[in-house]
């Protein structure tokens, strides 16, 4: 479905804000600016004045942490600051509905990508330059160069692990990584045969931090074999790579995604491919000789469903939803984080004449829902999932209960498969705070 008024436009980057009390689409349309919806893509306003290049490359965001109290708990933001990548203009930050161009320590002023960790933006020149600023919420952005043996060629895509500490980039030549947050670099090798050139996008699966995707032009050296679209998989943080078929004759994949539920979607020049086997198999899930440049996932509560997001080459922006391959929105199965996290509760009680049962699902956001036992009118139990991984590496589960009978919680991980169990004793009145849950 066509979103926003961008029919004949090019939508070069996308990105999401959710924060509380609301969530923001971002779309950088290409020669005209940068645009943001509060209703995930109903309608679109102009994202602040200020933007002098309207050429925008790609986008990422410093999340801004709201002083306690503030009426949740931690980690709890409000609107993010978005930084936006130009050719010739360097980086521009918004705050507060003004974009300014901040590029002190910025050689390169073409910057071609960008990419967030847990304290900075990392960013990728023309000229092969790897840039870093810490973040600074309320003063101007200062950008450090990093030693990083890029080769001079352009510095096409960057990916940063959820905790900040490995770094990935890519060039026109291959890829290079970083195990200690930039100090020291390694070009990675994939394999004897094939090596990965022409590098267009890195992804790292946020549910499975060592499994990196990369997608580019693969060449046989020295075989004879002509170079293919390829897309190359990573199970170690990198040390060894993997070939995935996605076809000869099939278009190049621009940009991947990889979703909270480990499905890996390739953005190609003819249209969006999605796997749900980690690469091992690929369909066709819409766009269809649409080239599209840019994916993301965005939140969307209640659904059963991926939600996606995707820019396009003169087609503008698209919204889709697509079944989820972990967890299933049911009668007594909660669904959080975009399907990734089920919930489940099993309640007893030895009270008038006793009973058991489960408990009947009320979904409520993104992160949260509530369960009830005996009557729809009357909640007695409230659980939430949280991403915690920018704090401390782990989801974060917590529930709070308003019922004293017997029940036990059991959260599962679509992605890893793990679960975790929480029990509750009758005549207990609890809540807890699992900040180390997956």
């Amino acid at each position: 479905m066509p979103v926003g008024p961008f029919g004949d436009k090019t939508a070069t980057a996308l990105l999401w804000d959710s924060f509380l009390g609301g969530t923001y689409l971002y779309a950088a349309i290409d020669g005209v600016g940068v645009f943001r919806s509060t209703n995930l893509g109903g309608t679109f306003d102009a994202a602040g004045s200020g933007l002098t290049n309207t050429h925008v490359a790609a986008m990422a965001l410093e999340h801004v942490t709201l002083p306690s109290p503030s009426g949740c708990p931690p980690p709890c933001s409000g609107p993010g600051i978005v930084y936006a990548a130009t050719p010739g203009g360097g980086v521009f930050v918004l705050r507060s509905d003004r974009w300014t161009a901040e590029n002190s320590g910025l050689t390169d002023l073409t910057v071609n990508a960008l990419a967030s960790d847990p304290t900075g933006v990392w960013a990728g020149t023309a000229g092969g330059g790897l840039f870093r600023n810490v973040f600074a919420a309320a003063g101007p952005t200062t950008w450090r160069r990093i030693d990083a043996p890029s080769d001079g060629t352009p510095i096409h895509a960057l990916a940063v692990t959820p905790d900040g500490s490995t770094v990935f980039f890519g060039t026109d030549t291959g890829l290079y990584r970083s195990r200690d947050a930039g100090t020291t670099w390694s070009r990675l090798q994939q394999s004897t045969l094939f090596f990965l050139g022409a590098v267009r996008s890195i992804v790292v699966d946020p549910g499975r931090p060592g499994t990196v995707y990369a997608a580019g032009i693969q060449d046989c050296r020295g075989c004879g074999a002509p170079a293919v679209p390829a897309i190359l998989k990573s199970v170690d943080a990198g040390e060894t790579w993997t070939g995935i078929t996605f076809g000869i004759g099939n278009p190049i994949a621009n940009v991947l995604l990889v979703t909270e539920t480990s499905d890996v979607f390739a953005g190609t020049a003819g249209g969006v491919f999605r796997s749900v086997d980690g690469g091992a198999s690929w369909s066709g899930v819409g766009l269809d000789g649409i080239a599209v440049d840019a994916l993301i996932e965005t939140p969307f509560p209640f659904s059963e469903s991926v939600p996606l997001a995707a820019g396009t080459v003169g087609s503008g922006v698209f919204r889709a939803s697509l079944p989820i391959g972990g967890c299933h929105l049911d009668e007594t199965t909660l669904c959080l984080r975009g399907g990734r996290f089920s919930v489940r509760v099993q309640w007893r009680t030895s009270r008038g004449g006793g009973g058991e049962g489960s408990g009947r699902t009320i979904p409520l956001s993104l992160d949260s829902g509530a369960f009830w036992f005996f009557q729809a009118s009357n909640v007695e139990l409230v659980v939430k999932v949280l991403d915690g991984r920018a704090i401390n590496g782990h989801f974060w589960v917590f529930f709070g209960a308003l019922s004293d009978v017997a029940y036990t919680i059991t959260v599962t991980d679509a992605a890893t498969g793990a679960s975790r169990r929480y029990e509750n004793a009758e005549g207990t009145l609890a809540s807890r705070a699992d900040t180390e849950a997956f």
